[in-house]
């Protein structure tokens, strides 16, 4: 398994997300929470270099292994967010299969560890709710780190 970094996989045409309160990104945690900070964030931040991306995935190991990626098709704006990623993912080089379903259906299947030759899957694209990371106790893609 290849952790990519996340700034590959956004789209450099798309703006850097600013808050409400007019606040630029702040990394993990909202913008206007007391944890927020932008230490780390220059990689969401900088131009994008996808041959650089491209390099380090394959100098990681890569060698054209099938990357499942799923989508819920009854979200519009889910859709066009797992669009953009096939797409930026596909620039840096990897294999992207592209699996539609409904929500209930790719849910399922999110909650499943099997590997992808059994059903499983490799990533999705996802949309956070500051409430949701707000704090790093109640944050539960902390939590799911620290395993």
């Amino acid at each position: 398994m290849i952790a990519l970094p996340v700034a590959i996989l956004i789209n450099p045409s798309m703006p850097v997300p600013i808050h409400r309160s007019g606040a630029r990104a702040s990394g993990t945690f909202p913008p206007d929470s007391p944890v927020a900070s932008t230490a780390g964030i220059e990689a969401l931040t900088e131009p994008r270099d996808l041959g650089r991306a491209r390099r380090e995935i394959e100098a990681a190991g890569y060698k054209g292994e099938r990357v499942v990626l799923l989508a819920s098709g009854d979200s519009a704006e889910g859709l066009r967010r797992a669009n953009v990623l096939a797409d930026m993912m596909k620039k840096v080089g990897l294999a992207v299969d592209f699996q539609m379903s409904d929500r209930g259906t790719t849910m399922q299947r999110v909650n499943k560890n099997d590997p992808v030759d059994q059903g499983g899957w490799s990533c999705t694209a996802v949309s956070l709710v500051a409430t949701d990371l707000m704090d790093p106790v109640v944050n539960s893609y902390l939590a799911q780190t620290q395993h």
